[in-house]
């Protein structure tokens, strides 16, 4: 009996081991590449400089078949920044939010950025404007995003296209301690430290991000609306799925205040849009579906009742904007509701990032010509 006693304990020894060294060699193979390219590591943001992409698209439709983009030497999406990032002479502006700004899946030169800069350079020069969008990253990622790369750059405006990862975050916004590094309890600060020292902890920590995000449909997928399955949802229950969803906006809201302090303490101007959705109480001019009862495979239950929610935080952003004098651009009530440019419920094709670049530039250029009248070269655009 003491022999297999001994065996066991042997063999339960041997797999230990064997565990610990696969996971160390992992760990470096990690190290020295990581094929997931995550980009944020526990209360970290992780740029990579000069960074290209080449993407092969088969399935995301308006977008380019092979998708090419790349980063600058400061590791956002844009041209070069002036020689010894000295923007003191230059109208800086730096765009911030999730994928929806990022527009991964767009080439370089095709993103609403882009477009932006495009248009409002006939008007406002000299002129840098850099893209700082990361895919699934929230208002909290924002606070991180401008303490440890924006703040060091001094841009003049910071352009925040804002709220659907705040939806997708839910359940994970349940203190105002979610704002402040190194105060986020316990638990959260062990999990930020490993998630820093370990590869293999940010890449487990980021696929749990990215399911929660899928769950609420922000992550990117091809869309066909006509093969989706309809669900009506009435107004009772859609009324009880928002006053449940109520809980979470007071603590959006103080991050958007932290925001536009942190923006207006660092002689920054905040700027704020609103994010749109192609769902919502329309009908799809393109394939004549209605955008409103598509069925959802989450707690919305139904694509109008999805909106609804993402509109709820779209209130808030407009609310904060008007109590603390932020410019906004209500995207969301202006973008037209058609699959033309969209290629999924959120994200923009190429003509989607056109539409939203001149919708953005034609409210952006008069309000930028009236707070910065040094630049102003010609009389904005209609």
């Amino acid at each position: 009996m003491s022999l297999i006693k001994n065996d066991k304990l042997k063999n339960l020894f041997v797999f230990l081991c064997g565990c610990v060294m696969a996971a160390l060699m992992l760990e470096v193979f990690l190290s020295v590449y990581n094929p997931f390219g995550f980009r944020i590591k526990g209360n970290k943001v992780i740029l990579y400089p000069y960074k290209r992409y080449v993407i092969q698209n088969k399935s995301i439709k308006g977008a380019d078949s092979i998708i090419r983009r790349s980063n600058n030497s400061i590791g956002l999406r844009g041209m070069e920044p002036p020689k010894d990032l000295n923007l003191k002479d230059t109208l800086s502006i730096i765009t911030v939010g999730g994928s929806t700004t990022e527009c991964y899946y767009l080439s370089d030169g095709d993103t609403w950025p882009d477009m932006v800069y495009k248009f409002l350079s006939v008007s406002l020069k000299p002129l840098w404007l850099n893209n700082a969008g990361l895919d699934g990253q929230s208002t909290y990622g924002h606070l991180v995003m401008l303490e440890d790369y924006i703040l060091k750059l001094k841009p003049k405006v910071v352009i925040f296209l804002i709220g659907i990862n705040d939806v997708a975050l839910g359940a994970l916004n349940k203190s105002d301690k979610e704002i402040i590094r190194g105060n986020r309890g316990a638990l959260k600060n062990i999990i930020d430290y490993c998630a820093v020292k370990s590869e293999i902890c940010a890449s487990i920590i980021n696929m749990a991000l990215h399911f929660k995000a899928k769950k609420f449909n922000a992550a990117h997928g091809a869309l066909n609306l006509k093969l989706m399955p309809q669900r009506k949802v009435s107004s009772a229950k859609r009324g009880e799925i928002l006053k449940e969803h109520e809980k979470y906006l007071p603590n959006y809201g103080k991050r958007l205040k932290k925001l536009i302090d942190l923006c207006r303490q660092n002689d920054m101007e905040p700027v704020f849009i609103t994010q749109p959705s192609l769902y919502g109480k329309a009908i799809d001019p393109i394939s004549g579906v209605d955008l409103g009862v598509l069925e959802i495979k989450n707690d919305f239950l139904n694509s109008r009742t999805e909106n609804d929610i993402l509109n709820s935080y779209n209130r808030i952003t407009a609310r904060m904007a008007e109590k603390n004098k932020v410019f906004l651009i209500d995207l969301a009530d202006k973008m037209p509701k058609t699959s033309l440019f969209y290629y999924d419920p959120y994200h923009f094709n190429k003509k989607g990032a056109i539409k939203v670049a001149e919708i953005i530039s034609g409210e952006l250029c008069p309000f930028l010509a009236d707070k910065f009248p040094g630049f102003v070269k010609s009389k904005c655009f209609k």
